[in-house]
């Protein structure tokens, strides 16, 4: 079982790629989108690693 660092992380590096914080008008924005799309890639990355590493895990015994 996976634990949740790998999770944290995937949040935090994630809207690197994704957030061009020039295109806020100022840094509070520029925060709040890192913050909201740091939140919806963890939660996509939760939901297909948890089913797949179960799935794995039983597969391979």
């Amino acid at each position: 079982m996976l634990s949740y660092w790998d999770v944290l992380a995937v949040a935090l590096v994630g809207p690197l790629f994704f957030v061009n914080p020039m295109r806020f008008r100022n840094v509070y924005r520029a925060l709040a989108a890192y913050a909201l799309c740091g939140v919806a890639i963890g939660a996509a990355y939760v939901l297909v690693t948890r089913p797949a590493g179960d799935w794995i895990a039983g597969v391979l015994g």
